[in-house]
């Protein structure tokens, strides 16, 4: 670590160190440092950026020379012979170089376009228990919800990351211990141990509450039959799809049998009883199939239209903007044109997409 103070002395140093690939965001890093130095001309010969980049699972020979040209742009136009402002090196480090290298950072700098863990931010944060440095973090990596006291930043926006930067450097000294103490403590509150015995906290929880969860009794139909003799007053409330009639794949098939019909009417004939059929279908289909039984109370469209016995549909979503529907009927064209079995089924209220015909494998 000594020999590196000495080499950038009296420089602020900004890591980097990132996997060679599209994701890591190397290349809007790059791009953001250049108009760093360009909206900040104080900072030209004051500053240097360290990018450290190990090789990918594969070669990207496009995006090494994007890389390559970039670094090549900014040192040519704010470097000299003495000073170069990136230094960068695609190799790999050994542990205790790249551990002295975040130890000696001002400002940490994570660029990634997508990522999960990004456990380089928890390193930096580490091995900065002295200097207590900022950390520039991407908001599109898992940690950035949780490692509050980061600076979190879209590497999309070359300015705002620029001006993060800006800002970063110059931090005072309280604001720099606040925002360290508070990446500092939650990396040490969930360090690979908590997040162990939270995942095996979690699977007992699931398997216990299956333990503790009750199963639903089958129907004692003698006690059914006798309770529903005896009552003065009661509600049939009854689907359906799977209930009334059994799920065919072509939903328009799906026709009441004339046993069910003569059994609801027996339920309807009876004064004591208030039966009503609750169904997606609309109510055109209702009415055609189950209007003219005497007594039946219908809702259609999931509730969207009621029909009392005797009385006529009351549609109460009147009032509703139903202008999304064309939008929403032309995506679902776009996929049913490519997908082999899929219909439409195009309602007042809604819009079904049905794709039990199709082969399971588009999914």
């Amino acid at each position: 670590m000594k020999n590196l103070r000495e080499m950038f002395a009296n420089k602020r140093i900004i890591i980097g160190r990132d996997r060679l690939d599209e994701v890591a965001g190397i290349k809007q890093k790059l791009e953001a440092f250049e108009k760093f130095l360009e909206m900040y001309p104080e900072w030209q010969n004051n500053v240097v950026l360290i990018q450290v980049t190990q090789p990918g699972q594969t070669r990207q020979p496009k995006l090494e020379a994007k890389i390559s040209e970039l670094v090549t742009s900014i040192n040519s136009n704010y470097g000299s012979l003495e000073f170069m402002p990136v230094m960068y090196h695609h190799t790999f480090l050994n542990t205790d170089e790249y551990m002295a290298l975040l130890n000696i950072a001002d400002l940490c700098l994570i660029t990634v376009i997508r990522d999960g863990m990004n456990t380089g931010s928890l390193e930096y944060v580490v091995c900065q228990q002295d200097k207590h440095s900022p950390l520039l973090l991407s908001e599109f990596t898992g940690t950035a919800g949780s490692v509050s006291g980061a600076i979190q930043i879209n590497p999309w926006d070359y300015q705002g990351v620029a001006q993060a930067i800006d800002t970063a450097l110059r931090m005072g000294p309280d604001e720099k211990k606040v925002r360290y103490k508070e990446m500092y403590r939650h990396v040490m509150n969930h360090d690979a141990q908590y997040w162990a015995s939270t995942v095996i906290q979690d699977l007992r929880a699931t398997v216990l509450a299956g333990q503790s969860s009750s199963v639903t009794p089958k129907l004692d139909m003698a006690l059914f039959v006798k309770g529903f003799k005896a009552s003065k007053r009661r509600m049939i409330m009854l689907d359906y799809d799977g209930t009334l009639t059994p799920i065919t794949n072509i939903p328009a098939q799906a026709l009441p049998p004339a046993e069910m019909l003569e059994a609801l009417r027996a339920l309807c004939a009876d004064p004591r009883n208030f039966v009503s059929v609750i169904s997606g279908r609309d109510r055109a289909f209702l009415e055609l199939h189950l209007g003219d039984i005497e007594g039946l109370a219908l809702s259609g469209e999931h509730g969207s239209f009621i029909r009392y016995p005797g009385g006529e549909w009351i549609n109460l979503l009147a009032e509703m903007d139903m202008s999304w529907k064309d939008e929403v009927l032309s995506i679902f064209e776009f996929y049913t044109e490519r997908t082999v079995g899929a219909t439409i089924e195009a309602k007042e209220t809604s819009i079904t997409w049905h794709f039990r015909n199709a082969d399971p494998e588009y999914g």
